[in-house]
């Protein structure tokens, strides 16, 4: 049933994205595909003269969509010579006064670097500390996870929403990991209000 009434996200859908997440669905947001949960997003943090601080290098979109809303975007680099590796403390050292928002991507666009359980509890402390939202897009987290399943480390490639005290943001879509591309459905699983 794909007509039933959708006011704020179709109940049954939001239901399953919450048990996926294992939260309570009113911290699910719906969207149309990944890029407009990501956008939702931003717009709900972002004001014209907030810094936004993004990974380098990194999915060009996103920041586009942040200078439209009239963000400065910053950058952190993820080497090539780490492995693409997103230092948490490179992170905190390039916060300014005016950072409003974090974005990475697990996995990382382009190299597809995943994002592991202690980068990721480390950032979830890093928000809970400061109050900048961090949003983490895993629009192909689940292809990433069905690849890496036979692998040790599957285990240490959690949701970021998840992650230590709930303070970090996923973003993901039906469309990347399962190919639905006729049906534009995304979602944000944000923290408790």
């Amino acid at each position: 049933e794909l007509t039933a009434r959708n006011d704020e996200g179709y109940v049954p859908l939001m239901d399953a994205i919450g048990q996926l997440y294992g939260v309570a669905p009113d911290r699910v947001v719906h969207a149309i595909g990944c890029s407009g949960a990501n956008f939702l997003v931003m717009a709900a943090h972002l004001t014209a003269g907030d810094d936004v601080l993004m990974e380098w290098p990194g999915y060009d979109p996103m920041a586009g969509a942040c200078r439209l809303l009239g963000a400065t975007v910053r950058h952190f680099a993820r080497p090539a010579e780490t492995g693409f590796r997103a230092d948490p403390d490179t992170i905190r050292r390039a916060l300014t006064p005016r950072t409003r928002l974090i974005i990475l991507t697990s996995p990382h666009n382009p190299s597809g670097a995943l994002l592991d359980r202690a980068t990721l509890e480390a950032l979830d402390a890093l928000a809970a500390e400061t109050g900048v939202a961090i949003l983490v897009d895993e629009a192909y987290l689940d292809l990433s996870r069905l690849l890496v399943l036979q692998a040790e480390r599957s285990a240490d490639v959690p949701r970021a929403a998840t992650v230590g005290g709930g303070h970090l943001i996923s973003t993901s879509s039906l469309t990347k990991s399962y190919g639905l591309n006729g049906l534009r459905c995304g979602w944000a699983v944000v923290p408790d209000a």
